[in-house]
C-alpha cells in the first residue's frame, strides 16, 4: 500500500484515516486493559473472595506475627490459557488452602498469637507433611490430568500431586462421560467450561459465575 501511495498520493487520503482510527482503538483497547489490571490488582491485594480465617493468617503473615506462611493454593499456581475455570472449579475450595513451610508453621497458624483461635476455619498444607496424590489408569481422547494444566515451582510439586494429581480434565461433558465410565467412577472429571463428573458417578453443573 506504502509503494502504490507514492505513485498515487490520493491514497494517503485513504489510508490515514484508517491508521488513525485503528490507533484510536488500540488506545481505548489499552486503557480498558489498565484499568482491569488495576482492579485485578486492588482486588488481589484486598484478598477479596477469601474466607476471614484465610485473610486473618495472612495479615498476620504480613506483620511477621506469623512465620513460614507461604500463601493460599491460588498464589502459587499459573494456569494454561483457556484452562482456567476447569482448574478453579477442580480445586474448589482449596484454592484458599494455605500453604506452609511445615508442621510447625500450620499449627501456629491454627493456633495464631500464642493462643487466639482463627476466626473460622483453614486448612493448612505443610510442605514437610503433604503427600503426592497417584494417577491410576490411563488416559485417552482430550482428557488430560489436572496436574499436567498448571505451573508451580518445583518445592510445590506434592502440593499440586496432591490437589490435583487424580483429577481429569475434558473438554466436554460427553467425554467427560465417557472417560469418567472408563476409569470406573474413581476419579473426578471436569470438563473445561466446569461441568463435573464427580468420583462415584454423581453429576455437578451448571452455569459458572466468573
Amino acid at each position: 500500500k506504502l509503494q502504490a501511495s507514492v505513485s498515487n498520493p490520493g491514497l494517503f487520503a485513504v489510508l490515514l484515516p484508517e491508521a488513525d482510527a485503528a490507533e484510536q482503538k488500540l488506545g481505548r483497547e489499552l486503557d480498558a486493559a489498565r484499568q482491569r489490571l488495576g482492579v485485578l490488582k486492588e482486588l488481589e491485594k484486598n484478598m477479596d473472595g477469601y474466607q476471614n480465617s484465610v485473610k486473618t493468617v495472612m495479615r498476620a503473615a504480613s506483620a511477621r506475627r506469623l512465620r513460614g506462611i507461604i500463601g493460599p493454593v491460588s498464589s502459587i499456581l499459573s494456569v494454561e490459557p483457556g484452562r482456567e475455570v476447569a482448574i478453579e472449579t477442580a480445586l474448589g475450595g482449596a484454592l484458599q488452602n494455605i500453604v506452609t513451610e511445615n508442621e510447625a508453621a500450620a499449627k501456629a497458624g491454627i493456633i495464631k498469637d500464642g493462643g487466639d483461635v482463627v476466626s473460622g476455619r483453614a486448612t493448612f498444607l505443610p510442605l514437610d507433611t503433604v503427600q503426592p496424590g497417584f494417577f491410576r489408569g490411563s488416559l485417552s481422547g482430550s482428557a488430560r490430568l489436572a496436574s499436567s494444566l498448571v505451573k508451580a515451582d518445583p518445592r510445590y510439586a506434592n502440593i499440586v500431586s496432591n490437589l490435583l494429581g487424580r483429577i481429569v480434565v475434558v473438554d466436554d461433558i460427553n467425554e467427560a462421560s465417557r472417560v469418567a465410565r472408563e476409569l470406573g467412577y474413581h476419579n473426578k472429571v471436569v470438563t473445561l467450561d466446569g461441568q463435573v463428573i464427580n468420583a462415584g458417578g454423581s453429576f455437578t453443573g451448571g452455569r459458572v459465575q466468573r
